[in-house]
């Protein structure tokens, strides 16, 4: 059962945000340069499992708006920001590099700088190992169905296996191509697994082509996707949901890729349902033809209809390298280090993507015009749209509410 249980962690059971502490180290310290990009397939139009989620990644890293120098982790003094003046902020400047901020995402408390910096790192773990930025709930939650792509050889013109029941065995060993490939560098020892893998056409196709059940022996609950990879998208559908004596949450996790248009939206919502339950919202849009993109991000607790702590943050610009000018950067929080604990917003700025630093402080008005995040009001009314575990949904019907640019911040999840 111990063997279990690892293997459970490893295969991307998006485990709660239980404590604040947890909860919130989400924030994050800037990474040492750009980001590496995983390369993508020969072909952007490449179909297949493992192929469709390697271009999906591709495309999600460049909402990592941001590359940053290495932030110097020396300073950890909790200086609040109320002592320099005291009432609600509009200017980021002032706090931007502040140490002692916010609860960051490694444990430590943390500038808003260091929070963003890790939030945009596709790399960044925390001291668990865990990725635990946007970047890998995606990778959490679908490597297990990059893993079938190694495991079913019967596959259909869209390179997606066919319908079907079968039995496998899924061997995890460092350095092999299903661990590289797929996810699991971080397996240690050898293991291996008997699989149960239901395929089929769901009961409606107008979103989804595939729904893949996966059972695991010594699992107590199945994997579910829900599937769509041909050469006109790529969509992803998939919940884990915990319901005991000891754990009350769901965690769902959305994709949405248009290879035609070139545009992804993702999003990943994680909520609980007991006293002091963790939430986290995760949304990206990009517009690779326009070349705009865009990060929205919010972790928290709550406690009934409110939050208790939060940090979150809004992010526009461009996800080209070559072309990024500046990033516009809102930010707000509650609860934390800084002002008491008070609830801060709309602290905005014109970021330089290159090292961080601030261009024009107090101003949205950058490369891309951005958004406060005080008018992210979809992020409440998400959490607001689900009284239990069971009315987080991911079925055949399942879509993502938010379109583009103007609603990433204000659409409702379903």
């Amino acid at each position: 059962m111990k063997i279990v249980n690892q293997i459970r962690k490893e295969l991307g059971g998006l485990k709660p945000l239980v404590t604040s502490l947890v909860l919130l180290a989400t924030a994050l310290v800037w990474s040492s340069g750009c980001a590496k990009l995983k390369k993508e397939p020969e072909s952007s139009s490449s179909t297949g499992i493992a192929d469709s989620l390697d271009t999906v990644q591709v495309k999600m890293e460049g909402a990592s708006l941001i590359g940053n120098p290495e932030a110097n982790p020396s300073s950890r003094q909790a200086l609040q920001i109320s002592d320099k003046g005291g009432s609600t902020l509009r200017s980021l400047q002032s706090a931007w590099e502040t140490p002692g901020t916010i609860n960051g995402l490694g444990w430590k408390q943390v500038s808003i700088k260091e929070q963003i910096g890790q939030a945009m790192d596709p790399k960044f773990t925390n001291p668990n190992g865990a990725n635990i930025t946007v970047f890998g709930r995606f990778k959490n939650a679908v490597r297990i169905l990059c893993a079938l792509d190694f495991m079913i050889k019967e596959k259909d013109e869209n390179g997606m296996p066919k319908d079907g029941i079968y039995q496998a065995q899924l061997t995890l060993r460092a350095g092999s191509e299903v661990a590289r490939r797929c996810g699991f560098e971080d397996v240690g020892e050898e293991r291996e697994m008997s699989l149960t893998i239901a395929v089929q056409e769901p009961a409606s196709t107008a979103v989804y082509s595939k729904q893949i059940i996966i059972n695991m022996e010594g699992m107590e609950n199945p994997f579910t996707f829900y599937l769509k990879m041909d050469s006109e998208a790529i969509r992803v559908a998939t919940i884990e949901a915990q319901v005991s004596d000891s754990r009350n949450f769901a965690s769902r996790t959305l994709v949405d890729y248009d290879r035609v248009k070139d545009v992804l939206r993702f999003e990943y919502l994680s909520q609980g349902f007991s006293a002091d339950s963790g939430n986290e919202l995760e949304r990206i849009f990009i517009d690779g033809k326009a070349k705009k993109g865009y990060l929205l991000s919010h972790y928290g607790t709550s406690a009934a209809s409110h939050f208790q702590q939060n940090f979150q943050f809004l992010a526009s610009g461009s996800p080209v390298d070559a072309e990024r000018q500046s990033v516009a950067v809102s930010v707000g929080y509650l609860g934390q280090q800084a002002d008491n604990g008070a609830a801060i917003s709309d602290l905005n700025a014109c970021v330089n993507p290159v090292d961080g630093s601030i261009q024009v402080d107090d101003s949205l008005n950058c490369q891309l015009t951005g958004f406060p995040i005080s008018r992210a009001t979809g992020i409440q009314a998400s959490f607001d749209a689900h009284a239990t575990a069971g009315d987080l949904k991911a079925d055949e019907a399942t879509s993502i509410r938010f379109h583009n640019e103007t609603d990433v911040h204000t659409a409702v999840s379903q």
